[in-house]
């Protein structure tokens, strides 16, 4: 778990590191949270949501966005972040973790919006 402050759009209380997510399915994607309780969440609910996080991009199907925050020089940040009622974020160790998750949910016939 990591906490996360000021954070553009959407309110994010906590992010989780991608090591939490257990499973990726067409349904959504089940992850452990901070409390060691298992969570879901439902990318149909993620796609109506979309239009509120996404804005002047044709969202049909998107559940969630990714993006990396760049530092310098070892501090860069790469996230998802899935369309729940306030965003929930996994933040993820390389650029190679992201491409597999996001593969992973376009797979199961969603989409991930790219930031960066």
């Amino acid at each position: 778990m990591i906490k996360v402050e000021g954070v553009e759009s959407g309110v994010i209380e906590v992010a989780y590191n991608f090591s939490a997510i257990i499973h990726v399915s067409e349904a959504g994607i089940e992850y452990v949270d901070e409390y060691e309780d298992t969570r879901f969440i439902d990318f149909d609910v993620c796609s109506q949501n979309a239009p509120k996080y996404l804005q002047y991009v044709a969202v049909l199907q998107h559940v969630a966005r990714r993006n990396l925050v760049q530092g310098w020089p070892e501090s860069s940040v790469y996230y998802v972040e899935f369309f729940t009622e306030t965003l929930t974020r996994f933040v993820f160790d390389s650029e190679d973790d992201v491409e597999r998750l996001c593969w992973r949910v376009e797979q199961m016939g969603w989409k991930v919006f790219g930031l960066s």
